[in-house]
């Protein structure tokens, strides 16, 4: 029988709130699902169709400013302040334990923050071409091209997500959707920190200081094109998804999940 996800929003103590995807499992893992800059959480909806991870209690969340989640003028949109705010969606939801980290690109920085943040170890992150180094900055690094926010709202937004729509491309066309309704500000001030952070060289050293189980996925398309994934290798042991290039969860999901499951398996 096909299960469905429940939709729902999630209201913090500080009056923000997250619109999520959500399913109870019957084991007593739990896997949250991080999705890049100006996406949703959308990108993980083939998570729910794989029976071994409907066993697992599964959350996919559109970040703070992003999909359907509050957008605060207030918020920095730095990557500390989306992790500390997951934390406290995981408090509300009871779902902060033997938690699995499903992060891809922006995701991420934010993951590895997020387990610094947590009082108890993850059981492990699955980091799908997450940041590294500056080098990964393909998209953030040409929106701080623009210049200044003032530039980005005016002008470049409404450009960049013109290029975005002549594209025809199923992903390209779904990821366009997801970064207008993120918007300039949320776009512009995430990329902003996420350059940041990247550019300090140090989310290979903070993600080898956990000391958790790592699986790094790569696009096989990608393969031998970032800084990133020679740093990673002397670490991890990389998967690379065939057929499939960053957003290898929407090109090529059967690989994507079982490897997955395959990791996740493993885990005690």
């Amino acid at each position: 029988m096909m299960l469905n996800w429940e939709s729902k929003k999630v209201f913090l103590k500080n009056k923000y709130y997250y619109s999520v995807l959500y399913h109870k499992g019957i084991n007593n893992k739990n896997i949250i699902f991080l999705h890049g800059l100006g996406s949703a959480k959308e990108d993980f909806l083939e998570a729910i169709n794989y029976s071994n991870l409907r066993e697992i209690s599964l959350l996919a969340i559109d970040l703070i400013g992003h999909g359907e989640s509050v957008t605060p003028q207030e918020f920095s949109y730095t990557m500390l302040e989306q992790a500390k705010n997951i934390v406290s969606l995981l408090e509300e939801l009871s779902f902060d334990k033997n938690l699995v980290i499903v992060a891809h690109s922006m995701g991420g920085p934010i993951a590895i923050l997020l387990a610094e943040l947590l009082q108890y170890k993850p059981l492990a992150i699955i980091y799908a071409e997450g940041n590294i180094d500056f080098n990964d900055c393909f998209g953030s690094n040409t929106i701080m091209s623009s210049g200044s926010l003032e530039n980005w709202e005016r002008k470049n937004f409404a450009e960049t997500l013109e290029e975005l729509r002549k594209e025809e491309n199923y992903e390209i066309s779904n990821y366009a959707d997801n970064f207008e309704k993120a918007g300039a500000k949320t776009v512009y001030l995430s990329s902003l920190d996420l350059v940041k952070i990247s550019r300090e060289d140090i989310l290979i050293h903070k993600l080898i200081k956990l000391d958790i189980p790592i699986l790094p996925l790569f696009g096989e398309m990608n393969k031998g094109k970032f800084t990133s994934e020679k740093k990673i290798k002397q670490h991890f042991q990389i998967e690379y998804i065939s057929n499939s290039g960053h957003d290898m969860m929407l090109t090529n999901p059967d690989e994507f999940y079982q490897a997955i499951i395959k990791f996740i398996s493993k885990l005690k």
